[in-house]
């Protein structure tokens, strides 16, 4: 797609997203490291502006992830679809291949040792 300066910027949603995911990384460090210079902290700050570059230039070329919510939705139609074509196809589906002497029925049909 081509750029277009008309499409929305979800900028809440980067906001949100780069927020998230700056507050388990600073917890991370201040958990693991013992070192705990300004500048580790100025690089989250730049690479949180970086992150929302990145994605509103993505946004203007026509981007969009699918939120959690149009995935569960997106999942439901497909099963509400395969469930409504279940009833319909079950002549359609392959039948079982016939058995072989690989493939018995069971216990029952294995010869019985002889016993003493």
């Amino acid at each position: 797609m081509a750029w277009d300066g008309r499409r929305t910027v979800p900028w809440k949603r980067l906001l949100t997203e780069w927020c998230v995911v700056t507050g388990l990384v600073v917890v991370v460090m201040v958990l693991a490291t013992n070192e705990r210079r300004p500048a580790a902290y100025a690089g989250l700050l730049i690479g949180g502006l970086v992150y929302m570059a990145f994605g509103a230039a993505l946004a203007k070329f026509g981007y969009q992830r699918v939120t959690l919510k149009g995935a569960r939705a997106q999942r439901d139609a497909q099963a509400a679809a395969k469930s409504a074509s279940a009833g319909t196809a079950s002549s359609s589906q392959a039948h079982r291949p016939a058995p072989t002497k690989r493939t018995s029925t069971g216990p029952s049909q294995r010869p019985q040792k002889k016993r003493r």
